[in-house]
């Protein structure tokens, strides 16, 4: 079972996918702002050559949090089984390549947001109004959209722990269990 706990991780969530689950293709992201305060974001869970990956664009804020701190936290949870999954992870940068092939292949609203970011109008920043915003995106030249946005990067992640929670349990206590990488995945029980 020790080994296995990434892959039963990723054929749980085919099988979250296969259900349509909403919440398959995401995770919700923790990292810490600038001014210490924590922040909890969705985005969308990916899989790169083999391995679990988010794709971010640098002017973000969340890039220079996850800049400054040396692992991440994110959780998955899916509705359809009653699963959670936490992971503490380092990370290491994807390709530029891998990123950019990636990039070409999003669909044309986040490509434009990518090159308005890029154009001065930083994430998370006020605006005046959602009418202001949908009038840059439509007056954003088209050709733009075959371009990959200079900024867009990615992030391979690389879980050091992994706890899972079946909350499922027909009415018994839910069953948590907490695995630790060393040379091979620790499994603990864990009280729920």
């Amino acid at each position: 079972m020790s080994t296995s706990v990434l892959a039963r991780f990723k054929q749980e969530r085919k099988q979250a996918f296969e259900q349509k689950d909403p919440m398959a293709a995401l995770l919700a992201l923790a990292t810490v702002n600038s001014e210490g305060l924590p922040e909890v974001r969705t985005l969308v869970l990916r899989d790169v050559e083999d391995q679990l990956a988010i794709f971010i664009n640098r002017t973000s804020p969340k890039w220079l949090a996850l800049q400054s701190q040396p692992l991440l936290s994110f959780m998955t949870y899916w509705p359809c089984n009653q699963l959670q999954y936490r992971f503490e992870c380092q990370t290491r940068s994807i390709d530029k390549a891998i990123v950019d092939a990636s990039w070409l292949q999003r669909p044309e609203s986040p490509k434009r947001m990518d090159h308005l970011y890029a154009s001065g109008l930083s994430q998370s920043l006020p605006i005046s109004s959602r009418a202001e915003l949908l009038d840059k995106s439509a007056l954003l030249d088209d050709s733009l959209l075959s371009t990959p946005a200079a900024e867009a990067a990615g992030l391979f992640l690389l879980p050091t722990v992994i706890e899972r929670l079946d909350l499922d349990m027909q009415g018994e206590p839910h069953d948590r269990r907490r695995y630790r990488q060393s040379n091979d995945w620790a499994e603990e029980i864990l009280m729920p």
